[in-house]
């Protein structure tokens, strides 16, 4: 084979190679914008139905006062709550993007009313996962610390539905809202369907997605107060 149909050769078989991996990959997650969800970039998670209202979620504590590690509640109306943003996804997109079905780390950052706690701030399931409540303390790497954002028919859902460890079976549920503890997230068969809404802060008068290395590697208060 000569020099020319040795180079068209390898160029058809690299493009071909290229559509192959694309068609492949899971579809880019997408914010209330249309823009592309990045890991490293803050976001407030609006529900469906409230999505002018500023709705999101809050951290408390369950039985005493101010304990850790945190349940993660949804927040009440017209008010800008806890920040969230996702970590270690399985299979990383070379350009930093979130994909649907992907396992991944939530992290979700305290308001200015909410104690801190030394534990991680990921999300985990707490509990037998038929039934689980969504607290703080999570690990990366850790079976209960995965989740995946699932496309619905007008949004988004979380799932927990691990598929890192082919040695344990696992308990597929959808994150929803408790019917008896209030606002509570837990792992339900009714979804919590939500889109992305990124904050954004001023730089020469322009608004600006704001990313993690924006403000210092663990956020104070003050620090996630002047954004929010």
């Amino acid at each position: 084979m000569n020099t020319p149909l040795l180079l068209i050769f390898l160029s058809l078989s690299l493009f071909s190679l290229f559509l192959s991996q694309a068609k492949d990959a899971p579809n880019p997650v997408l914010d209330i914008n249309g823009t592309m969800v990045q890991e490293g970039f803050m976001y407030y998670v609006v529900p469906l139905d409230l999505e002018e209202a500023g709705l999101g979620f809050n951290l408390f504590s369950i039985g005493i006062e101010n304990a850790c590690p945190k349940s993660v509640f949804l927040a009440e109306p017209y008010y800008w709550s806890c920040l969230i943003a996702f970590h270690y996804p399985v299979n990383p997109d070379n350009k930093g993007v979130i994909r649907e079905w992907t396992d991944l780390n939530i992290e979700i950052f305290f308001d200015k009313y909410t104690r801190p706690c030394p534990e991680p701030n990921l999300w985990k399931i707490d509990g037998d996962p038929s039934r689980a409540n969504i607290t703080t303390g999570g690990e990366n790497g850790d079976l209960s610390s995965w989740f995946k954002i699932v496309k619905t028919q007008n949004g988004y859902k979380f799932m927990y539905c691990p598929s890192v460890c082919d040695h344990y079976r696992v308990v597929c549920k959808d994150v929803g809202i408790s019917e008896t503890d209030e606002s509570r997230l837990v792992l339900s068969d009714t979804p919590f369907e939500f889109t992305f809404r990124r904050p954004e802060t001023l730089v020469n008068d322009v608004a600006t997605p704001v990313a993690l290395d924006a403000i210092a590697p663990n956020p104070s208060i003050q620090d996630i107060e002047s954004i929010m």
